[in-house]
């Protein structure tokens, strides 16, 4: 990762947003239309969850897939991608730029209508980074959700050997993996290096995979910590439709909660 990582330098860098082309946000699921007019009627929306991608050379909008296709007919369900893993695309300068680039993006495209954030592994440093930026603005997200989402440094170390092999058994499965990914991937663990949470005020769900060798100890507040069936990467493959379950009835629940 050193060498990656020093590779990254070299890379063209943004640091204002708007100096880049605005993310494309991908649809993953769809609420239930009947349900959603009666619910508008009433002031009770269901908000949109907005996934936030991981940081790994495989980082691609089919990380969520089966996850969000258990949430289809529920709620809506949008991706974001991170710059950098395509050719051309300039990777951020700094944390505060990707989240920068995150929150006015997120921001016009709510428009205002009520929203929540969650990030597989690396994906929940961008869902807190990003909510504590929002929470300065006065956007607040209706609530986060973080799953399996280990620290930088110290943090992943003593399963990072483990996590990459299990990555890259899966290139196949969701995209090519190539020197700009792998630099890509390198610049972002550069970046993260000695970040830790902010505190957010924001209703927190930490989602652990329960059968994984080692799991994250719970970070960030306030938080509900849920353990839950599956690894680190099962729990979005064939445990995704119970993953999707516990999620969308602790966003149901908050809802109710903030009712």
């Amino acid at each position: 990762m050193a060498l990656l990582s020093a590779a990254s330098f070299f890379r063209p860098a943004f640091t204002d947003p708007s100096d880049i082309p605005e993310p494309t946000f991908v649809r993953l699921a769809q609420g239930e239309a009947r349900a959603q007019g009666e619910a508008l009627a009433r002031g009770e929306t269901r908000p949109a969850l907005i996934c936030l991608p991981t940081v790994a050379a495989v980082s691609s909008v089919y990380q969520y897939s089966r996850f969000a296709a258990g949430l289809n007919g529920h709620r809506d369900v949008w991706y974001v991608p991170a710059p950098g893993f395509l050719e051309g695309e300039p990777l951020p300068s700094g944390i505060g730029a990707v989240t920068r680039m995150f929150a006015d993006a997120i921001v016009r495209f709510t428009d205002g209508a009520p929203f929540a954030l969650a990030g597989h592994s690396a994906g929940g440093w961008f869902v807190y980074a990003v909510t504590s930026h929002l929470e300065r603005l006065g956007v607040r997200p209706e609530a986060v959700v973080t799953m399996d989402a280990y620290l930088p440094d110290d943090g992943i170390a003593p399963v990072a050997s483990a996590l990459t092999s299990e990555i890259f058994d899966r290139v196949t499965q969701f995209v090519d993996v190539d020197y700009t990914r792998l630099v890509a991937m390198g610049g972002y663990f550069r970046i993260f290096s000695g970040w830790s949470p902010p505190d957010i005020t924001t209703p927190a769900l930490f989602l652990r995979g329960r059968d994984g060798e080692q799991m994250p100890p719970p970070w960030g507040v306030p938080h509900t910590v849920l353990d839950i069936q599956g690894n680190h990467f099962t729990m979005l493959e064939q445990f995704a439709d119970s993953t999707a379950r516990h999620v969308d009835e602790w966003l149901t629940e908050i809802a109710s909660v903030r009712r």
